[in-house]
């Protein structure tokens, strides 16, 4: 499972990034959105969630899933003792959208 920026038009990286991530069999999981803001800058910084579908049986109910755990278990943990603050619920970051499908990759023409 990846979290990658989205495509910005002012930088070439983000499109190659994404490009080598589809020629690796990344999926884009469009329906899910996911949105933290920076405990720095208080800015949000939408991320576009890809994964690499091991078992074809795993859906992007899943990956939120499992998603949802990580940023649980991994992005706040000792969020508060490290740097003072604590990272926004998981219920703010992350949702699951089924009638939202945009892949970023069909987007691309890639």
């Amino acid at each position: 499972m990846l979290e990658v920026e989205p495509v910005q038009e002012n930088d070439d990286d983000t499109f190659k990034r994404l490009k080598f991530y589809k020629r690796e069999g990344f999926q884009h999981a469009s329906s899910i959105s996911y949105s933290r803001k920076s405990l720095a800058t208080k800015e949000n910084t939408p991320m576009e969630i890809l994964y690499w579908p091991a078992n074809p049986s795993v859906d992007e109910e899943d990956v939120f899933d499992f998603m949802k755990e990580i940023y649980s278990e991994i992005h706040t943990y000792k969020d508060d003792d490290l740097y003072g603050k604590s990272y926004q619920d998981v219920d703010d970051v992350l949702s699951l959208n089924a009638s939202q499908e945009t892949d970023i990759f069909k987007e691309m023409e890639i």
